[in-house]
């Protein structure tokens, strides 16, 4: 298991706005590319079955992570199916400047210990980065968005840099 460099959004939006947006998965969301919407298979309280497409290296990758949650400051996932089976992380909702910063960090593992080492760090680490930041931008701008069309935000406030 090699842990990820965490990567990090600072979104113009109330912690407790940006939580339900996240966790809003049997709900139609512009948080997700077309095509690649979430599907909660099973829910028992605050945890979660769901299956998560991802596009990596022009393909769709699908998984089945087991989600458990922690309102509103923390979201907790582990594939349990699927090509990303061996990933686990943590997403940490912290409020700043009236915004929130979401902090995503995790581990990841491929195969053996000397060749998975390898993929880990020539192959699977950073196209799974590439993937995670091109999500954490679109989720930053649509979470932006909707807060302000919702009024949880001023419609004139700048986004967080």
């Amino acid at each position: 298991m090699r842990e990820l460099e965490p990567l990090e959004a600072r979104i113009a939006a109330p912690r407790s706005f940006v939580f339900q947006s996240l966790t809003a998965f049997d709900r139609p969301s512009p948080l997700w590319e077309p095509g690649l919407e979430p599907e909660v298979l099973e829910r028992d309280g605050r945890e979660l079955r769901v299956r998560f497409r991802t596009r990596m290296l022009g393909r769709v990758v699908s998984t089945v992570q087991r989600i458990r949650l922690f309102p509103p400051e923390r979201i907790l996932f582990e594939g349990v199916e699927g090509g990303r089976r061996d990933m686990r992380g943590e997403l940490v909702m912290t409020t700043v400047d009236g915004g929130t910063r979401l902090r995503l960090h995790g581990d990841l593992s491929v195969g053996t210990p000397v060749l998975g080492g390898l993929l880990e760090r020539t192959v699977a680490g950073p196209s799974l980065r590439r993937a995670l930041l091109r999500v954490l931008r679109r989720w930053r701008v649509t979470i932006e968005a909707a807060a302000r069309a919702s009024g949880q935000i001023d419609e004139d406030w700048p986004p967080v840099a």
